[in-house]
């Protein structure tokens, strides 16, 4: 069988380098044959007998054609062989990725189509993650099967501001307000965070009501001029303060059950409930203080659930208030 020999290897395709467009080719036949060869998009340019040539290829183009026939000695034409002959277009060298990054800030680099990477930091793969610590300079050198070629990328670590705030005081009743005062650095952007509420996009000192008992947590945000960003939290207790007894006798003193940490909240929700009757009293906002009655008359003596919403989605605030006669 006829075969299209190369670089000792039999060629079905055969990539030449457009840096050096030149390949010999030979058939593996019978030596006493003649053999006739056609290119398409290259010149032959040596002959070494008619099994052989040399061949410089057209770089212009970007595959050729490479065929021969063997006429043996009683001029009998065997079957036409064939290769195709492709010429890569060189590939630059690139660095993907940004010139500029905040401090710290972890980034992707990566590179055009190569066989081979070698990065200045020891990495061989396309692409690759670094922390940005300081200006820094990568550098790399890609193998695209013909030729090297090196690329570089200066990437500039931009300032971070410095977020810091006080927070006073550290315990507080429910309804009462925390002052918070920034102490940031580099920064001109404020954006102060409680749970899922954002409390206000750009003031440096803002107080903030309070109102569900437990630990709270406020997370400053700033953010420069470079669009860098840092955070940092501070926590406060609200206290449980919430009257759990009511003597409804008209004498003045704890008549109605007061919960004066939400006078100014006009979206809780407070409902009382009987275990025999259910609800007997719901308030939307709580202008006017439950004053143990159901319908227009005294509920008796005992003890009634209540619930709580304040309305800023928090948890619900749960528990029990007695009624003394």
């Amino acid at each position: 069988m006829l075969t299209i020999q190369g670089l000792g290897a039999q060629v079905a395709v055969d990539t030449v380098c457009p840096n050096d467009p030149f390949g010999t080719y030979f058939v593996d036949g019978t030596s006493d044959s003649d053999y006739h060869w056609e290119v398409t998009g290259g010149m032959i340019f040596n002959q070494t007998g008619q099994d052989s040539i040399d061949v410089h290829w057209d770089i212009k183009a970007s595959s050729h054609q490479l065929s021969v026939v063997e006429v043996d000695k009683h001029g009998c034409v065997g079957d036409t062989m064939t290769a195709e002959v492709i010429i890569p277009q060189l590939v630059d060298a690139d660095i993907i990725g940004p010139d500029s990054v905040c401090k710290n800030q972890i980034v992707t680099l990566s590179s055009v189509p190569a066989e081979t990477y070698q990065w200045s930091t020891g990495d061989t793969t396309k692409s690759i993650d670094i922390k940005v610590t300081r200006d820094t300079s990568v550098s790399l050198v890609i193998d695209d099967g013909c030729h090297l070629d090196t690329a570089s990328l200066d990437i500039t670590a931009l300032p971070l501001p410095n977020a810091d705030f006080s927070l006073t005081p550290t315990k507080i009743k429910p309804g009462q307000s925390v002052t918070l005062n920034s102490n940031s650095s580099g920064s001109y952007i404020h954006t102060w965070i409680h749970g899922y509420d954002t409390l206000s996009f750009n003031g440096q000192n803002e107080k903030y009501k309070l109102y569900h008992e437990g630990i709270h947590q406020i997370i400053l945000m700033v953010e420069n001029e470079y669009q860098c960003v840092d955070t940092t939290s501070r926590t406060t207790i609200v206290e449980k303060e919430i009257i759990n007894t009511i003597t409804p006798d008209g004498d003045g003193i704890n008549d109605t059950w007061k919960l004066a940490h939400l006078e100014d909240n006009k979206d809780c929700e407070v409902w009382i409930f009987d275990r025999s009757r259910g609800q007997i009293f719901h308030s939307k906002g709580y202008d006017e203080p439950w004053d143990g009655t159901y319908q227009g008359k005294p509920v008796p003596e005992g003890s009634y659930y209540y619930v709580i919403d304040y309305g800023n989605g928090l948890d619900l605030q749960k528990g029990v208030i007695n009624v003394i006669r």
